[in-house]
This record gives structure tokens, sequence and C-alpha cells, in this order.
């Protein structure tokens, strides 16, 4: 398995695909979570005049990140369905895209939920058991979109590609996780220039606005990860076990 093949391949659907799937990311996750964003920055900001309670600012930000999240599965999906069209060199259009991702929705939920519990269980007792979890299931959501699998049967035959290739895959998790390190540092470089402005000033009232932009472009850039690299590793395993042309993924694109 070759991991430069593998970044090769998200990297060049993102900028391949550019204006697709930026514009995808940005909708369906980015724009979500900066909405929440501001709107928790500005539930905060009441709390202490009364006109937001604490329960009431609890709900806000539960009932926000859940349908944050929601969105950015959607975008996942989409973003998944973008990188398999230009592994076959075709353009990713924004609307087939979606239509593939809203098709899919309700397993891609579905595997979301049951790995993210798995991971955390296991984590409870040690990290690695999550870990190795994460590597074994980490094609999974590609295949829901690219094989049209269900919940469990993604799981499966998420385990049957990623046999004898879980190392490379640890890789590739850490690589993306040193992406999203850097991203989350520089919006917390942002975040406290933003912070440090509005303190100096001693005008709190704007502060809302800005946090929302920094979340919703760092959303955005580590959707646009997540949905691409997965998608690129699925693609390059596939290839390892079943040969370079997939004649499965042409059921997405009919």
């Amino acid at each position: 398995m070759s991991i430069g093949r593998i970044l090769n391949t998200a990297f060049g659907s993102i900028f391949g695909n550019l204006a697709a799937m930026t514009g995808i990311a940005f909708l369906f996750a980015g724009l979500p979570r900066g909405l929440v964003t501001f709107f928790q920055q500005t539930a905060q900001a009441e709390i202490g005049t009364g006109l937001v309670t604490p329960a009431q600012f609890v709900m806000i930000t539960v009932g926000g990140f859940a349908v944050a999240m929601l969105f950015t599965i959607v975008a996942q999906g989409a973003l998944v369905r973008a990188t398999l069209a230009f592994n076959r060199g075709e353009p990713a259009r924004f609307g087939d895209c979606l239509a593939t991702a809203l098709r899919r929705l309700l397993p891609l939920i579905g595997v979301a939920v049951v790995t993210t519990l798995a991971c955390l269980v296991a984590a409870l007792f040690l990290i690695v058991p999550a870990i190795i979890l994460a590597t074994i299931w980490y094609v999974a959501a590609p295949l829901v979109v690219a094989e049209r699998s269900g919940i469990f049967g993604a799981l499966g035959r998420s385990s049957e590609l990623t046999s004898g290739n879980r190392f490379s895959i640890f890789l590739v998790l850490l690589i993306s996780l040193g992406f999203a390190l850097v991203i989350f540092m520089l919006s917390s470089v942002l975040t406290g220039m933003v912070l440090a402005f509005t303190i100096s000033s001693g005008d709190m009232s704007g502060i809302a606005l800005p946090m929302a932009a920094i979340s919703a472009v760092s959303t955005t850039l580590q959707t646009l990860l997540t949905g691409a690299i997965p998608a690129a590793t699925y693609v390059e395993l596939r290839g390892l076990k079943e040969g370079p042309e997939v004649q499965g993924l042409g059921e997405i694109f009919a």
C-alpha cells in the first residue's frame, strides 16, 4: 500500500475539483459549524444579562453540535463521491455528489454512530484497542458510498480490505492527525488574536462573528481532508486487493 499514492489521490481530487469540493465542505460542514459557534458566543454573552439561562445555553450547544454533525456526515459522503469521480478521471459535479450522499445518508449515520461508540468504549479500557478499531473500520464510510453497503456490511468489508495493511493505515491516521493539528494550531492562533483584540478594546459584543468565521474555515479544511483521505485509501486498498480498475465503482455513477 502506497501512502504517497493515497495522498496524491486525495489532494489531487481536492485541487482538481476545488470549487465543487470546497463548496460542499463549506456549505454542509463549515457554514453549519460557524453558525453554531455564532449562536453559542451570542448566547454565552447573554447569560450574564439573564436573556439566556445556563440550561438554554446547554441546549443550544448540544442541539447545534448534533445538527452540525449531521451536515458534516452529508459533506463527507459527498466528498467521497467526488474523490471516486476524480479517480475515474471524471469531474465532480456538486449536484451528483450531494445526491449520492443523501441517498446513502442513513447508513452513513449508522456507520458514524457505531464506529464512534465502539472506539469510545474501547478507549475507556486502553487507547490501543480504539486505534485498532479505527484502522480496521477506516474505509467503512467510503464503502457505504462506493459499494452501497449497509452498516455492518461496510464494517465487515472494511475489515477485509484493511487486512494486511493496518500499520500503513495507522500511518495515514497519524498523517491526518498531523494535518488536523496544524489546522487547530492556526485556528487557535487566530482565536487568541481575536480574544486579545476584543479584551483590549473592552467591547466583547463583536466577538461572535470573527469566532464563527474562524470555526467555519477550520471546519471546512478539516472536512475536506476527512472526506478525501479515507476515500483515497479505499481506492488504494481495493486496487491492491482486486485490481486497479474498479468495476463496482461504476454503480454509483449510474
